[in-house]
């Protein structure tokens, strides 16, 4: 919960290199925050769920950000991943989302 709080007031720079610390947490907890701020870093969080060797939490973290980010452009929308989906259905949710953020 702490460290949620600390990325919640934390620069957006320092919020992107979180997004690249080596602890699944961190990585997690800037993305959620890019979600619950509303920071443009789409492409940051879509490029977490195409990665097949990420952790499952920081996958969802950024899933759940992307729908919290959808609804400023209307229609809240969820291309997914499922949590424990296969690679094939990790990349066509990336895949999803980038058509949906191409799109705006």
């Amino acid at each position: 919960m702490q460290l949620c709080n600390g990325m919640m007031r934390a620069s957006e720079p320092i919020v992107r290199q979180g997004l690249k610390h080596p602890q699944p947490a961190y990585r997690a907890a800037s993305a959620l925050a890019i979600g619950q701020r509303k920071l443009k870093m789409t492409d940051d969080l879509i490029g977490l769920i195409a990665n097949t060797e990420e952790e499952v939490l920081v996958q969802q973290a950024a899933r759940r950000s992307l729908i919290q980010l959808s609804r400023i452009y209307g229609q809240a929308q969820d291309f997914g991943p499922l949590p424990g989906c296969a690679c094939e259905q990790l990349e066509e949710a990336a895949q999803l989302w980038r058509e949906w953020w191409d799109q705006r």
